[in-house]
């Protein structure tokens, strides 16, 4: 082999079936010249031996030899006609070589039997041009190594054999000359195959390089300009509510009246709902791309997946004036029940959002093929144009509002579909028709029943139950607040005093630690911002508190980041996360749910 030294791309075992096929179509580009050769020498043989041969010896060898020719013409013209590709050309290369296999037989019958009277000078002519052929084959077939050892040493062996029939000091001298000469013009003639091979190799490397240099290119100008557009799209839809809330709030400011406070305050309410949908779609996306998803695969009825959507959709639907119809299913399937939920979940209310009249149908089929389960949602709606099917699972984009209203959604739902369904390698399935309905579904393997599962209810805010005094206790407990926004520690100082708690507050971990060596005892909770002011970062700030006072703290993580490689980072820790715009009734049941976790694991016996 040449001692270039290959790139990983280089050596990747995709090219191995390229450089083959590249090998095999120069190895027919030269199979013209070497018939021609074959056929004229077997008629110049066949002359200079007719005269000392019986006629049937030489006139059946002759016969033998066109025969060999014309197949191995007939392969060339196939090949010619057929233009086989890549896949192919293996096959086309045993053949031929099977055909050079039976020309390098013919050549070497005849250096045994066409002189059989052993007269020297013929044997040293049949001697010469049968090597001279042999010779030229390791140039013409070199790009094939099989084809040209299959041709070489059969044409080449019988030779020497044949000169020590004849004997003598000739005989024995050139047989054992060209015994020598055989064998160190096969290694030359490999090791040109190798070289070639390589050479072919690398060419072939490096245009594969250049084409996934283009692709990588063109990949990520498009992820720029999806990025700038998300970006966009994400900042008028942030922009918007915030200007109804600055709006709201001046309002408020000036109002007297009580009805009319009564009415700002719930706009303002409106607002925040808006942006804080907004923010845990965008959550959703990030934490998809960063990876911190795991799915939990695990068979599950599809029923309860139906349960839900007739659940969280019959009143929504009903408000609409729009049938909703959900068929019964026996399936059981294989995946992350929560994943496919949110999956399931993001369809339907598509689905209700763009249906004018009409209703919607949820159903679980059978796949044709594979032997899955398919879960549909059809809708009688707007539909979608063929050539906008791709654009839709793209962020922010939405069919039929280009006014970007936020009571029609925030064209994020399909987004996060695609993303799960990556996320899980399941298939996506759009069918549309302008005017008629749409249908969405995603696939999902069988799955064996497992007796009977208790369905899964989702719960949301308007149906949580209320938190006992138990969960929500956090009187008299010390807690050290860590952000570098003074804003944001002076509200989160009011909330938990506002909570019974004690607080100390403070911009940098120094600060906070040179307070609380002020008191008289250390905290029983931390409440930490992810990202703090110098590039410090929440986490070793948490570990350095803990280290401080010689106690794991039970610590919760604030951040209003979402980039991916942050929430990785964030879930590696092991600390709770929440994410701004935090909710205070979810705060206060985490750091209640922190502190009882504490006391547990204070009183368990050493």
């Amino acid at each position: 082999m040449s001692d270039v030294p290959l790139s990983p791309a280089i050596k990747d075992s995709r090219l191995d079936g390229e450089v083959l096929a590249q090998a095999v179509r120069e190895h027919y580009r030269n199979q013209p010249i070497a018939l021609f050769a074959s056929a004229a020498a077997a008629a110049f043989t066949a002359l200079v031996v007719a005269p000392g041969a019986p006629p049937l010896l030489w006139v059946a060898w002759l016969l033998l030899m066109y025969l060999q020719v014309g197949a191995r013409l007939l392969l060339l013209l196939a090949f010619r006609r057929g233009q086989p590709d890549t896949e192919a050309l293996p096959r086309w290369g045993r053949w031929s070589s099977l055909g050079q296999l039976m020309s390098g037989l013919a050549w070497g019958l005849g250096a045994l039997v066409l002189n059989p009277g052993g007269v020297m000078e013929v044997q040293l002519f049949l001697t010469v041009l049968i090597a001279m052929l042999a010779t030229t084959a390791g140039g013409a077939f070199a790009s094939l190594r099989p084809a040209f050892l299959a041709y070489y040493l059969p044409c080449m062996l019988p030779l020497p054999f044949a000169l020590f029939a004849i004997g003598g000091n000739m005989g024995y001298t050139a047989g054992v000359t060209l015994l020598i000469y055989t064998y160190f013009f096969t290694v030359f003639s490999l090791r040109v195959n190798r070289d070639l091979l390589e050479s072919i190799r690398l060419r072939l490397a490096q245009t594969l390089l250049a084409e996934q240099l283009a692709q990588r290119t063109a990949v990520a100008e498009a992820a720029v300009a999806d990025k700038s557009r998300f970006l966009a799209a994400a900042s008028h839809d942030l922009r918007q509510p915030l200007h109804a809330l600055a709006l709201f709030v001046d309002a408020l400011k000036s109002s007297t009246d009580t009805p009319a406070r009564e009415v700002l305050v719930h706009n303002i309410e409106q607002s925040l709902a808006a942006m804080d949908t907004l923010f845990h779609a965008l959550l959703d996306i990030s934490k998809l791309d960063a990876g911190v998803v795991r799915p939990v695969w695990a068979p599950f009825p599809v029923q309860t997946l139906l349960d839900d959507v007739l659940l969280n959709f019959s009143g929504p639907a009903q408000a609409q004036g729009l049938r909703l119809v959900v068929r019964p299913s026996a399936a059981w399937v294989r995946g992350d029940r929560l994943l496919c939920g949110q999956m399931l979940g993001n369809l339907v209310s598509n689905a209700l959002r763009y249906t004018r009249q009409g209703g919607v149908l949820v159903a679980c089929r059978r796949e044709r093929r594979g032997g899955g389960w398919r879960i549909v949602v059809r809708d009688t709606g707007i539909g979608i144009a063929a050539d906008q099917l791709d654009e839709v699972f793209k962020e922010f984009v939405q069919i039929g509002n280009p006014e970007r209203d936020r009571r029609k959604g925030l064209g994020l739902g399909l987004a996060i579909v695609r993303r799960i369904a990556d996320l899980m390698d399941l298939s996506v399935h759009v069918r549309s028709r302008p005017g008629r309905g749409s249908t969405f579904g995603f696939s999902l393997p069988r799955a064996e029943p497992e007796g009977l599962a208790a369905p899964v209810v989702p719960q949301t805010p308007a149906t949580d139950p209320p938190p006992t005094l138990a969960e929500e206790r956090l009187t008299g407990l010390l807690v050290a607040v860590l952000d570098d926004e003074i804003q944001v520690r002076d509200g989160m100082q009011a909330l938990l005093r506002s909570w019974g708690a004690q607080v100390v507050a403070a911009p940098t971990c120094a600060a906070l630690i040179a307070e609380l060596n002020a008191q008289s005892r250390p905290p029983e909770l931390l409440v930490c911002d992810y990202r703090l002011q110098g590039g410090a970062s929440g986490i070793e700030a948490v570990q350095a508190l803990r280290d401080e006072f010689n106690r794991a703290i039970p610590a919760l993580l604030i951040t209003g980041d979402t980039a991916p490689d942050r929430l990785a980072e964030a879930a590696a820790s092991g600390l709770p996360l929440l994410h701004k715009p935090v909710q205070p009734r979810a705060m206060r049941r985490l750091l209640a749910a922190l502190a009882r976790q504490d006391t547990r694991a204070d009183a368990m016996p050493a």
